[in-house]
């Protein structure tokens, strides 16, 4: 039985018979607070509270139904917490269900009168503080009856501190009923009256089960006059008074909850059947009934004292075994009563997600991995888009944001600065509240925050004077322009005014007011684009309408391609400043500002004040009214990546919608703005359209219901042959229809052609939850990447070509300067210049020798110290240190040539070095140095490179240890390693056929596939390693050691492993077919895979696991297998013969059709669900034993001794079970048709609901059982 439940739960079944059908009873309790009724409280909390309170041997529930509900309650009563009273009354109201009780101190029976009570402060609701004592049935453990002594020696009469109001005590004669709260001992009168006829028809006829004249209330623990007429729903009210030291008086009520309890049974369940059938864990079947259990709230149980309640939920269902065999799982769940109940296909549906064993993974996080990822591989299909932005803002064909103003700078720096003072205040506050609350248990230092707002303050400080210094370098430039202007148009106005107006040239205004640094482009442009970079600026800071664009679905890097601002407030201006005619004014409204270029010069300002109402847009008089048009990725022509033929068009009604869908899908479609279909586009669009796969127009929903929008739609066809239409999915833009769920991008593909939209696709195939990923999964991870470098390389060279384009004319005066410069020397020869050496170039540094340079200055200086003697003008002191001059200078020359040739030599040799090192490091030899520092340590540097066969050879003929090294890959097969030290080494795919190994150390080797077929390994030292399928075939491990190794996978077919010890080893899938293990260790080891025709015999096996083995053949002869498992495992004519099985333990539909158990030990054994068909016991010990469910038929167990062991539920028909001793033992509802019982001892042996026929009991001791003297009445059939 599976049990799926919450931790709210504690589920207790309880199998019962009532007539002649079976019951399972399902019991649930659920713990709650009297504070907080509706939240239930955890298992585990019920568990370690209910039972102190309780007392010792606490007895809750019988687990049988009740057929009225009811209330207990466990508790004392309290005075007011630091008082004390001489009496109170306690009260308890359920629902429409109220008791109270009158509490008193002590008191005692003197003179005929009662004494005065004594004050309390605690008095315990129990049944010793009730009316009674010893000879009274209804309360033997109570007071009032028999006196007690007293302290000054005498003896009186002590009256009961708990009275029920109507029957308070007012004379000695007087035996009022025992007042209490708590369940009531089932051999009190009160309820042993209601327990039935216990008779010999009853005993014929419905033993083991309840009488039929059983008053069930008699599993109903209270007073009757705490029982309800019904039972309880949940919800009611709850009142306790005078039962908490701190709340005289409690207010509560039941949990307003319904509990749900679902079984599945096995419809095809019947005894003696092998194998068993589904796992409780196994899926639901066909056969299988999914059947809803109604409960009912039988039982309330209050602890006042500590604020907690329980509650007992019970219901039943009838079953065909008595022990539940045929329930194969519970479901139990709880719902909130205001909710509507769950219909009972949710919880089976429910159980079947519980029943799978894949891992439940909340996809959600995954699809916002696999939406980051799309977004990622949008990146990748963009990046023609992004390369071209790069490539036109290196040619200036992109419009650029001007440099901040400091006073920008300072402002952007102190509102920072203020935002992160805010935080601080609010930290500081948390942190102050949280030391005032916690301080003495941990340390918090509040003075940190001062710190921090001392480094905030000197970052404010430090912008200041950088923005300072800004500000005035700004005015300083400023003022020298100013100047400059002045002095220029004052050099202009002295020129005659004659000549000025010929020239047709006013000094007024021939320099612009801003010469030089404002570059004028056109009047529009200078006049927008000021207006433009503003409501950029603004949208930046103006969270509000950022806000409102993220929610359309714009990202933040579409809002900053686009140049999107907000104009914060009206503007009004006229047509002049913008370089256009009319005197009339204008109105820039308030909204989003969508802005245009052609290249870098504004040539579009389009306004939105209220989207999205396109109707409502503005666009500024003198606006370029060219419909706007957005290029797909693939139609952009780069180096390595040339323009794709054409691509699908995607038409929408306005700019916002169309960047949102550039946004989403322009990596592969273009994007056009057509509001109408009688609106032109442009001659970029309309070749795209010419060209295009397909002209997708979007339409509003259920546009073909609208008859207006129906007519725009054949207008739509009429002028564009090609188009189709595109219906949203909601609403009437891309916009609504987002915000209402849709994926605007597969949407969008859903229309594009088939071949083209896959081909384009980002889409990952994201699982459903509980199944395997799809065909297409990770489909989209893989797109073609483009060339980057190439593409690097060619837009360079375009940029660079268009440079130099651009540097032309000046190359050109250049040149003419050049040949002006020669003209004139060719004319003035005199003076000695060659033209033809006249250069622009220039000079290059020297291409002579550092020694050449020496000698040539140092000649210089000796032809002007002879120039100087000649003259008679040269002292012969000045003469010496001009010569010393020249040779120093001779020398260093020299040396700077010598020390540049050693220089090269160095190079040279460490460039060899390196190339030796190079070398090295590929065949893992470590460098000299290193090597020493290995040494040092403790280490071998050879140990980091794969030696070679020789090298082991030779270090082993040496007495070397080979400890650590690396022989991953490396042929040793033949060799003689006897005690060889390979202790920590790698042996990946290592062969070592036919080595020998004797005595060797393989501890903590590690490596995959090494091959040791036909090797002799005998005493070989295998601690620790970890040799995954490896291969043993027919080699030899007598003796070898392997504690704690791993040789999952590996292969021992064959190999002798006498005495050999495998201690806490992973033998997993591992093969000793006709293996020889005689004598063998193995010890908490888990072992599977195959061993058939195994020799085990005189091996000592311990506490380890056979799973899912196969034993075809395998001996186990003299064997000791103590307390070991032998799960799932399979064998025909396993031999056990003689073997030492004390705890064996088989699992479920283990089988061992004819094994051989002769004179086996099997003491307190388990065999569970077994198939021992035709398997021979004679002679075994199985004293103790639990056979349980298991196939005997047709077993030999003649002579086998089996006292107390029981075969419950096995099907034993045709089994030999001769002078076979089961004394005290069980054969509960087994089958023994057939069955040779003849000289048996079955004294004692539980018969109940076994099946006998043809069954020989001849000369069986058959005393104290169920069929003693009853063997007559046996049938003779079955």
């Amino acid at each position: 039985m599976k049990i799926f439940k919450e931790k709210q739960h504690s589920f207790f079944p309880r199998p019962l018979g009532i007539r002649d059908k079976l019951y399972l009873s399902v019991g649930i309790m659920s713990f709650f607070d009297l504070n907080d009724p509706d939240n239930l409280l955890t298992e585990q909390e019920l568990w370690k509270t209910v039972p102190g309170e309780l007392g010792p041997k606490p007895v809750i529930d019988q687990g049988i139904p009740k057929p009225r509900g009811e209330f207990l309650v466990t508790g004392s009563c309290h005075a007011p917490r630091g008082t004390s009273r001489p009496a109170s009354q306690v009260r308890v109201r359920v629902g429409e269900v109220e008791k109270k009780l009158n509490v008193f101190g002590d008191r005692y029976w003197k003179n005929g009168l009662i004494t005065e009570a004594e004050p309390f402060v605690e008095m315990p609701i129990v049944w010793p503080n009730a009316y009674g004592g010893e000879g009274f049935a209804e309360n033997p453990l109570g007071k009032g009856i028999h006196k007690v002594p007293m302290p000054d020696g005498s003896e009186s009469v002590m009256l009961p501190n708990l009275e029920l109001p109507d029957q308070q005590i007012g004379s000695p004669s007087q035996a009022p009923h025992p007042a209490g709260f708590g369940p009531i001992d089932l051999m009190w009168p009160q309820r042993f009256k209601k327990n039935g006829t216990y008779d010999e028809k009853w005993k014929n006829e419905r033993w083991p089960y309840f009488p039929d004249d059983m008053n069930y209330e008699f599993f109903n623990m209270a007073c009757e006059d705490q029982f309800m007429d019904g039972y309880f729903k949940g919800g009611e009210p709850v009142t306790i008074e005078n039962m908490n030291p701190d709340f005289a008086r409690i207010e509560s009520s039941l949990p307003k909850i319904r509990m749900r309890c679902f079984v599945t049974l096995n419809t095809r369940f019947k005894p003696h059947t092998f194998p068993v059938g589904a796992l409780p864990s196994h899926q639901l079947s066909e056969t299988d009934e999914f059947r809803e259990v109604t409960t009912r709230l039988e039982t309330v149980w209050f602890f006042p004292s500590i604020m907690r309640g329980l509650l007992i939920y019970r219901g039943t269902t009838e079953v065909m075994d008595e022990d539940g065999a045929d329930v194969l799982r519970v479901m139990i769940r709880h719902e909130e009563q205001s909710d509507e109940a769950r219909p009972i296909e949710y919880y089976r549906d429910l159980q079947i997600k519980l029943l799978d064993r894949g891992v439940d993974i909340d996809m959600s996080k995954a699809e916002e991995v696999m939406q980051k990822a799309q977004k990622s591989l949008l990146k990748v299909k963009n990046i023609p888009k992004f390369a071209d932005d790069i490539r036109q803002k290196a040619l200036g064909k992109r419009p650029s944001m001007p440099m901040p103003e400091p006073e920008e700078m300072l402002a952007k720096a102190n509102k920072m600065i203020a935002d992160h003072s805010a935080l601080l205040d609010k930290l500081e506050g948390m942190a102050r509240k949280i030391h005032a609350e916690q301080g003495h248990l941990i340390e918090i230092n509040l003075g940190v925050f001062d710190v921090f707002r001392g480094r905030l303050a000197s970052v404010g400080k430090k912008m200041e004077q950088v923005t300072g210094k800004l500000s005035a370098t700004k005015k300083k430039l400023e003022a020298t322009r100013k100047a400059m202007v002045k002095e220029m148009s004052g050099k202009i106005k002295e020129i005659k005014p004659e000549y000025l107006e010929k020239s047709e040239v006013d000094p007024e205004t021939v320099l612009d007011p801003d010469f030089p640094f404002n570059k004028k482009v056109n009047p529009w442009h200078d006049r927008g684009f000021p207006f433009v970079v503003q409501c950029r600026k603004d949208l930046e800071e103006d969270r509000e309408t950022m806000r409102k664009l993220t929610d359309l679905g714009f990202e933040r890097k579409t809002v900053k391609r686009a140049w999107l601002g907000v104009n914060k407030g009206e503007q009004v201006d006229i047509p002049k400043k913008w370089g256009l005619k009319g005197e009339d004014e204008f109105t820039l409204p308030a909204g989003i500002v969508l802005p245009r270029f052609d290249g870098p010069v504004l040539n579009r300002i389009n306004c939105h004040p209220a989207y999205p109402e396109v109707e409502k847009e503005f666009l500024v008089p003198g606006s370029d009214e060219e419909p706007l048009f957005l290029s797909s990725s693939t139609l952009i022509d780069l180096p390595s990546m040339p323009a794709a033929a054409g691509a699908p068009v995607v038409c929408v009604a306005d700019e916002l919608q169309a960047l949102f869908m550039e946004q989403e899908v322009g990596d592969c479609c273009s994007v056009l703005a057509l509001r109408l279909p009688g609106d032109k586009p442009g001659k970029e669009a309309a070749a795209a359209l010419k060209n295009a796969q397909a002209m997708l127009i979007v339409q509003p929903e259920k546009y073909r219901d609208d008859r207006l929008l129906s007519k725009v739609w054949d207008e739509w066809k009429a002028a564009y042959k090609t188009a189709e239409p595109m219906e949203l999915e909601h609403g009437k833009t891309v916009f609504e229809s987002r915000k209402q769920g849709s994926d605007i991008r597969q949407w969008v593909f859903n229309h594009l052609p088939k071949e083209y939209a896959g081909e384009h696709s980002v889409d990952i195939g994201i699982p459903e939850s509980g199944k395997p990923p799809g065909e297409d999964f990770l489909k989209g991870f893989t797109p073609a990447f483009p060339d980057v470098k190439a593409l690097a390389k060619g837009i360079n060279a375009e940029v660079k070509k268009s440079m130099e384009a651009k540097f032309a004319p000046f190359k050109l005066e250049q040149e003419k300067v050049l040949a002006q410069m020669r003209e004139a020397a060719a004319k003035y020869t005199k003076y000695g210049v060659d033209p033809d050496k006249i250069t622009m170039d220039v000079p290059s540094g020297p291409t002579e020798s550092s020694a050449e340079t020496g000698q040539k200055i140092a000649a210089r200086i000796r032809k002007q110290v002879a120039e100087l003697k000649k003259k008679k003008i040269l002292t012969p002191e000045v003469e010496q240190k001009m010569e010393a001059g020249a040779t120093k200078v001779e020398s260093l020359g020299a040396e700077a040539d010598a020390r540049k040739i050693r220089m090269l030599e160095q190079f040279k040799a460490k460039k060899i070095e390196l190339a030796e090192g190079l070398k090295k490091l590929k065949a893992r030899v470590p460098p000299e140095q290193a090597k020493e520092k290995l040494l040092e340590h403790g280490l071998d540097p050879d140990a980091i490179r794969p030696l070679t066969r020789e090298e082991v050879q030779r270090m082993h003929d040496q007495g070397k240890s080979i400890a650590g090294a690396i022989l991953s890959g490396v042929d040793l097969s033949g060799l003689d390693l006897s005690g060889a030290n390979l202790t920590g080494c790698q042996l990946k795919n290592t062969d070592f056929k036919e080595t020998c190994l004797d005595n060797a150390k393989l501890i903590q080797t590690m490596g995959r596939s090494a091959d040791f077929t036909k090797a002799s390994l005998k005493g070989v030292n295998f601690e620790r390693a970890m040799l995954g399928n490896a291969i043993f075939e027919e080699s030899d491990l007598t003796g070898a050691q392997a504690r704690q190794a791993s040789f999952k996978g590996s292969s021992f077919k064959g190999a002798t492993l006498a005495d050999a010890v495998f201690d806490m080893a992973i033998l997993e899938k591992t093969d000793f077919s006709k293996a020889n293990l005689s004598g063998a260790r193995i010890n908490m080891s888990m072992v599977s895979g195959k061993a058939d025709e195994a020799d085990f015999r005189n091996a000592f096996i311990k506490k380890s696991i056979f799973k899912g083995s196969t034993l075809d053949g395998a001996d186990f002869r003299k064997a000791d297998v103590h307390e070991t498992l032998f799960n799932g495992a399979k064998g025909v004519k396993v031999n056990f013969a003689g073997a030492n099985l004390d705890k064996l333990r088989t699992g479920r539909n283990a089988e061992f059709p004819e094994a051989d158990f002769t004179g086996a030990t099997l003491r307190s054994s388990a065999f569970r669900e077994t198939d021992l068909t035709g398997a021979l016991f004679r002679g075994a010990d199985l004293e103790n034993a639990l056979v349980d469910n298991c196939m005997l038929v047709d077993a030999n167990l003649n002579g086998a001794s089996a006292k107390g062991a029981r075969f419950t539920k096995s099907n034993l028909e045709g089994a030999s079970m001769r002078a076979f001793n089961l004394f005290m033992g069980g054969l509960r509802k087994a089958r023994l048709v057939d069955t040779d019982l003849r000289g048996s001892n079955l004294y004692a042996v539980d018969f109940y609901k076994s099946v006998v026929g043809r069954t020989r009991f001849e000369g069986a001791n058959l005393k104290r059982s169920q069929l003693q003297d009853k063997l007559d009445l046996l049938e003779d059939d079955s």
